[in-house]
């Protein structure tokens, strides 16, 4: 890296702050913000052009910004899935879903992972009517099918399957 980049970065550190403290709104932890921050400016420094005649801080700003705002809908994105680290309740006797896995098949974790947002599921279930309710019971009833088989089952495009799966799993989030 140039020297000029590093001192351009050095200068700039409370710049990645700034912008950090501006944004409140990204649902992920400070740490994350702060380093999402960091590494947008290191990346506005390498793509930066001091011949364009921008001011640094002009170019870096929003560089910062989408960095942070990328890291959100990664962090959004992850959100979706059940970590095994995750508590559960103590009147099970377990303290992490992890301690109800072994290493191989276990009717106590099938069953645990399957108890998991059942009673969503169960109100889901009761508010879809028509072909929104048939392609939940076939999703649970055959959750190893792709999509072209679910379709094809009920008599349908894989592309409307598809979207009517969207559609139940933004009911679920």
């Amino acid at each position: 890296m140039e020297e000029w980049r590093k001192k351009l970065i050095e200068e700039n550190i409370a710049l990645a702050g700034y912008v950090y403290g501006k944004m409140r709104y990204p649902p992920i932890d400070d740490t994350e913000k702060i380093s999402a921050a960091n590494y947008g400016l290191v990346k506005a420094a390498m793509q930066f052009d001091p011949d364009r005649g921008l001011k640094f801080s002009t170019f870096a700003v929003p560089v910062i910004r989408n960095v942070i705002l990328h890291e959100a809908r990664q962090a959004r994105k992850n959100n979706r899935y059940i970590s095994l680290n995750e508590g559960i309740t103590p009147e099970e006797g377990y303290t992490e879903l992890g301690d109800l896995v072994s290493t191989g098949i276990d009717n106590t974790a099938e069953q645990a992972m399957y108890n998991i947002g059942l009673e969503d599921l169960v109100g889901l279930s009761r508010e879809l009517k028509g072909v929104e309710k048939r392609v939940l019971q076939m999703c649970l009833s055959h959750p190893e099918w792709t999509q072209k088989q679910k379709a094809k089952a009920l008599g349908m495009s894989q592309s409307y399957e598809s979207r009517i799966e969207k559609k139940i799993r933004s009911y679920l989030d």
